[in-house]
């Protein structure tokens, strides 16, 4: 899948840069063509890892921040792509500020996991 992946992306690529020399306009449409087609490629990966997450957690107790995991992981991810998108696209300052916002959403989003691990120890060390 990574190597699918790797490969579509280097096409996507060297099909963005020909584009962009011959109608700069259709070029946009290349990248996220490609962009397209790598996300279709990893939702099913990420749908099995969730799935497998789930399992592992019902036979645990792990399952109170379990939630919480998935989402700060999505939004780390998200926000990376979402960057990395507004940087190739030579707008590096609006790439920064998204990331900033990823940072923070994940601090926000964390704070509840971080309350039930620290309840979970004080139980454990009661």
């Amino acid at each position: 899948m990574v190597i699918k992946a790797v490969i579509i992306g280097i096409i996507g690529a060297i099909a963005t840069g020909v584009l962009k020399t011959i109608k700069p306009e259709i070029s946009v449409f290349a990248a996220i063509a490609s962009g397209i087609i790598i996300l279709t490629m990893i939702i099913a990966e990420v749908v099995h890892v969730k799935e497998t997450f789930i399992k592992f957690t019902d036979s645990t107790s792990v399952n109170i921040v379990f939630p919480s995991i998935i989402k700060i992981i999505g939004l780390g991810y998200l926000t990376e792509y979402g960057a990395g998108i507004a940087e190739d696209y030579g707008t590096n300052l609006l790439g920064k500020k998204i990331l900033l916002a990823g940072k923070v959403g994940i601090f926000v989003m964390s704070l509840p996991a971080v309350i039930a691990i620290v309840d979970t120890i004080g139980i454990i060390l009661e």
